[in-house]
């Protein structure tokens, strides 16, 4: 299972990435609603976990695109901000490799510990 969550936030860091060029892209400037680290792991949780559920959803064959957007919706609500608030801020964060591993090693170990307490219910 942790391979699972570890492809699912391979997943969401690579299907961020939009750019197909190669070239060396300017460095992005700080959001003006800028998204505190702590936060921003919690926000990746609910994602990893949101996409966990619509992949759920798709293997009992229901429309994934309206799961998928009602979760993210819920999210975004949850924290009070907006896809392009959280798009800008993912980019922002993804610069610099020291400080999205320092996230998604959290996220990693905030879902391995979600799975086990699943697992022993």
């Amino acid at each position: 299972m942790k391979k699972f969550l570890l492809f699912i936030v391979l997943i969401s860091i690579f299907s961020c990435n939009n750019n197909k060029n190669t070239e060396k892209q300017p460095a992005l400037v700080r959001p003006k609603n800028i998204i505190p680290k702590e936060q921003m792991i919690n926000i990746l949780v609910d994602c990893n976990l949101a996409e966990a559920a619509t992949t759920y959803k798709q293997k009992q064959g229901k429309d994934i695109k309206y799961y998928s957007s009602h979760y993210y919706s819920l999210i975004f609500k949850k924290y009070n901000i907006s896809k392009e608030d959280f798009e800008k801020n993912l980019a922002f964060y993804s610069q610099n490799i020291k400080d999205i591993d320092e996230i998604y090693i959290e996220v990693i170990n905030r879902l391995s510990k979600k799975q086990s307490q699943v697992s022993n219910e």
